[in-house]
């Protein structure tokens, strides 16, 4: 009685991957996971914090009538998606007065398209809020237009309120930073 048994090889080593093969796999799977990893982040934004520029410098001089208004209490508001914050300085001896610029870092700041920054500047007299400045800055980005005016403020509260159009530096389109105020520019 004679079997027949096939016959295969017995050498195991012939289907184990070699070390290098090991080496290749795992380095090509990391890689696959990392850039995976990348690309989620890329797209939803999910590790990324973008920096929020949501005022420049501000430099300002408040009078009336032509005259020096000092110790008036001036507020910036500054609203963006909801995040409210506000400060506030006095005007000095010759009306005066300043704020530091104000960068964040958020994350998914921009998730939703184009964000967009109100900026107002007000000074109050007494009981009365007198409106210096205000505009809705189009995205998070400097916008060298608004940069220039708020580093020259000149503010007089004898001028009425009048509403500006100033060219947007930073687009194609012809689009413009619309500002209502009661400064002027030399």
């Amino acid at each position: 009685m004679s079997s027949r048994h096939a016959s295969f090889p017995n050498n195991r080593s012939a289907h184990r991957p070699s070390l290098r093969q090991l080496a290749v796999l795992v380095i090509s799977g990391a890689l696959l996971t990392f850039s995976a990893i990348g690309l989620a982040s890329n797209m939803f934004n999910i590790f990324k914090a973008d920096t929020v520029h949501l005022c420049p410098d501000v430099v300002g001089s408040l009078k009336n009538e032509g005259k020096p208004a000092a110790g008036i209490r001036i507020v910036r508001g500054l609203d963006f998606a909801d995040n409210y914050q506000e400060d506030e300085v006095v005007t000095d001896a010759d009306g005066n007065f300043q704020f530091p610029k104000i960068e964040k870092e958020i994350r998914n700041a921009n998730s939703f398209g184009t964000a967009s920054i109100m900026q107002v500047i007000t000074a109050h007299l007494d009981d009365r809020e007198i409106i210096l400045w205000t505009t809705v800055a189009p995205n998070i980005i400097p916008h060298k237009t608004i940069t220039e005016k708020l580093s020259a403020l000149h503010c007089d509260l004898s001028n009425p309120e009048e509403g500006f159009s100033f060219p947007n530096q930073e687009s194609s389109d012809g689009a413009t930073h619309e500002v209502l105020t009661i400064c002027r520019w030399k």
